[in-house]
């Protein structure tokens, strides 16, 4: 069959040339032609692509900027992690990194919110400079946290201030406290100031009657009568 593009081998221009009709049915014959009987059709593949299991994702834990580290003798840190966070509220333990023979080499905890770590160390003894503060609602609250943290071998200190059986040094503070010494009543914050300093836990009841300027009982020496 002739071809159905124009000729263009010289300048001059040809008429279109019309395709038989016969000629241009001849693939539309060819497309419809049976299969024959000993051929059996091909299905057309279809290549699908393998689903791939999305890659685990690794939770993201925030690391604080900064935290303090406490040096603790004797393999003690996870037992003072453990003291430690049972008293404070908003505390947790979040890892506890085991040497080889099974002792705990380095604890990360939580107190209250603040990040610490307790690191088996050796060779190391805590002193006065440096102490943890935690500030209490009440008398209630101050006297727990005072008595358990001296149990078993602490002691009392001056002032808030007292250390634990394994060396730390901590001060025990009644919000009072500092909303008593910075009255605008000058003359009653120096009697709150002179109360404290003869004290060894904080008394609130005392503090509050050296503020009035009476000579009302402290709760500890009600809790004697």
């Amino acid at each position: 069959c002739p071809s159905e593009r124009n000729c263009c081998s010289n300048s001059r221009s040809f008429p279109p040339i019309t395709v038989p009709t016969h000629c241009s049915g001849r693939n539309e014959m060819a497309a419809a032609a049976p299969t024959p009987p000993n051929e059996t059709a091909i299905p057309e593949e279809t290549t699908t692509a393998p689903k791939v299991a999305a890659a685990p994702t690794t939770p993201k834990v925030a690391i604080p900027k900064v935290k303090t580290c406490l040096w603790f003798n004797n393999n003690k840190a996870e037992e003072a992690a453990q003291l430690y966070t049972s008293l404070i509220p908003g505390s947790q333990i979040t890892l506890v990194n085991k040497a080889p023979g099974g002792t705990a080499f380095l604890v990360e905890f939580i107190l209250g919110g603040t990040p610490y770590q307790a690191l088996n160390g050796g060779r190391s003894a805590f002193s006065e400079a440096a102490s943890i503060q935690v500030m209490t609602e009440d008398q209630a609250e101050t006297d727990k946290l005072w008595n358990s943290l001296i149990a078993n071998g602490g002691s009392e200190g001056k002032c808030a201030w007292l250390t634990d059986r394994f060396g730390v040094t901590w001060q025990i503070v009644p919000k009072a406290l500092p909303i008593l010494l910075t009255s605008t009543d000058r003359e009653a914050a120096s009697r709150v100031r002179n109360a404290m300093m003869g004290m060894s836990k904080i008394d609130i009841a005392g503090l509050q009657a050296a503020h009035r300027g009476s000579e009302a009982k402290s709760s500890e020496t009600q809790e004697k009568t």
